[in-house]
């Protein structure tokens, strides 16, 4: 993901919109707060997920322990962002026709113009890492529970599954470090499309505005929609 990104960049570069226009307000204070304090946890979440799961090519020790140590601490960060989000945002990340049209020319971000884009308030690969961050994520808290947790009896859990205790764990570790690395991919191409390949656009998770000229353009239904409804 890194390298594609950095082929995009140098290739196409970022899109830049003017940021002397009108605003719209996209991002209740709430939202922010919850989005900012899952996007923080995921920065710890994941690098010190993968020296775990790759301990041995890190020498174990200390180093390891530390990281699990932050894994452990962030991951409650994380947790309490769900509901919220989930609440708050669900309603609009059901797929649509929009979507199907945002794919086909992949949101506008292989071309250096600026062309109204198919999309809601968010777009399809907004809506796609929503559904892999958000469920993905409850599965993500659960398994690591019962790793993080495996001294303790467990055998109830395990039954109740039809298991015992160490295929459950075994079970638990693989989803947990395959969806893990499903999860740690869509989240570096959301910083990416999100933060670097729209300049400035990572502001509205600050401010809760986005530029009218960024969403006339990269949001051209959910703009129409605001007009329609007088918003603007």
């Amino acid at each position: 993901v890194p390298v594609a990104g950095g082929i995009h960049y140098l290739l196409i570069g970022p899109k830049v919109f003017s940021h002397h226009g009108k605003k719209i307000y996209a991002f209740s204070l709430l939202m922010r707060v919850m989005h900012n304090l899952a996007a923080l946890s995921f920065l710890v979440i994941v690098p010190t997920g993968f020296v775990m799961a790759f301990g041995e090519v890190f020498g174990g020790g200390t180093f390891v322990r530390i990281c699990k140590i932050l894994h452990a601490f962030a991951t409650p960060v994380f947790a309490i962002t769900v509901l919220p989000m989930i609440i708050a945002w669900i309603r609009d990340m059901f797929p649509n026709s929009d979507d199907i049209k945002w794919m086909m020319i992949v949101g506008g971000y292989l071309s250096k113009e600026k062309k109204p884009v198919p999309a809601g308030k968010f777009n399809a690969g907004q809506k796609a890492w929503f559904w892999i961050a958000m469920p993905g994520g409850i599965i993500m808290i659960l398994t690591g529970g019962l790793m993080y947790f495996l001294n303790l009896n467990l055998s109830p859990i395990a039954t109740s599954f039809g298991l015992n205790q160490i295929d459950l764990l075994r079970i638990s570790a693989m989803i947990h470090n395959i969806l893990g690395m499903v999860v740690a991919t869509f989240f570096m191409v959301h910083v990416y499309m999100a933060a670097i390949a729209i300049k400035g656009a990572i502001h509205s998770m600050i401010s809760g505005y986005k530029e009218e000229e960024e969403v006339a353009i990269l949001h051209s239904s959910w703009y129409k929609q605001l007009k329609d409804q007088g918003k603007i």
